[in-house]
């Protein structure tokens, strides 16, 4: 394998490494922003009773349900985001067992309840004997491989969070209504 092969995968690998923690760090973003404006909705909500007693039943129903669509969005825009910051499961990672032999990637098994790793079931010795062994067309279908299963899960995380801010977006629409129906209320009052 030439070096601009290897380097070209390695700078895909990187570069998609790269989608997915920027990816990352909009969805955490996204759900700090998810956190304001409850809190200031919340804020609103607390101080309004006597405001909404003096608003008229048409009034009411403007702001129940544009304070009820607001929570409609709110939680799967949070479900979604939640699970495009969490590691991304296993079943949802491409299959690359054919291509590759898992060199590059060891992967341990840890206890569910304790937090510890189980031993390995090759030794390290043993692992790094095979890596050592491996041909340049091997070493090439483990790169290939990876590059597969980072896609995958880079893949996985930008629909998440395509889905997560557009309940996002339909949320802060909901929300402004909300607070422009209160506010113009508490203003012809």
């Amino acid at each position: 394998m030439t070096p601009d092969r290897r380097a070209f995968l390695v700078a895909a690998i990187d570069d998609t490494e790269g989608t997915i923690r920027a990816t990352d760090v909009k969805a955490s973003i996204a759900l700090v922003v998810h956190g304001l404006l409850l809190s200031a909705l919340l804020s609103v909500v607390v101080r309004m009773g006597q405001l909404y007693a003096s608003m008229s039943c048409p009034v009411q129903l403007l702001v129940v349900g544009s304070g009820g669509l607001t929570g409609v969005a709110l939680l799967p825009s949070v479900l979604q985001l939640l699970r495009c910051v969490s590691p991304t499961p296993a079943s949802a990672i491409p299959a690359t067992d054919h291509l590759a032999t898992g060199n590059f990637f060891v992967a341990f098994k840890v206890s569910t309840f304790t937090g510890r790793l189980v031993p390995h079931a090759q030794s390290v010795h043993s692992r790094l004997e095979a890596f050592v062994k491996l041909d340049d067309a091997a070493l090439v279908a483990e790169l290939y491989a990876e590059l597969e299963k980072v896609s995958g899960i880079r893949s996985r995380k930008t629909q998440l969070i395509r889905i997560g801010i557009l309940f996002l977006t339909a949320e802060l629409v909901c929300a402004c209504a909300f607070l422009a129906i209160v506010g113009l209320s508490a203003l012809a009052s």
